[in-house]
């Protein structure tokens, strides 16, 4: 099952599971560049639709730590959940598991 996360570093020290970051902002979504080269979220196009499909398709899962607030290049989790349509599977104290809603 693929795994994608805000915090692939995080969940590869704590689990030694591989995963793939959440696709990231091209440019600041604030800036002209993103509102010419990506999509309305301003994320990567190619990295975006992978991540869209490998959830969808693959039954892939979103993992969604809180505590990384550092990483202004990517998309906010409420961005993420709106854009691909997600559903909760597991809720903890410090993120949130994700899923395509079917």
């Amino acid at each position: 099952v693929p795994i994608y996360t805000n915090g692939f570093d995080a969940v590869y020290i704590l689990t030694g599971r591989n995963t793939s970051p959440v696709a990231h902002r091209v440019a600041p979504p604030d800036s002209p560049a993103a509102q010419t080269l990506n999509n309305r979220l301003g994320l990567h196009p190619q990295r975006f639709t992978k991540m869209s499909d490998d959830l969808r398709t693959k039954e892939g899962l979103l993992v969604y730590l809180d505590k990384i607030y550092w990483r202004k290049y990517q998309p906010t989790e409420s961005e993420l959940i709106a854009e691909l349509h997600l559903e909760t599977v597991l809720k903890v104290s410090d993120g949130t598991i994700y899923r395509v809603k079917h």
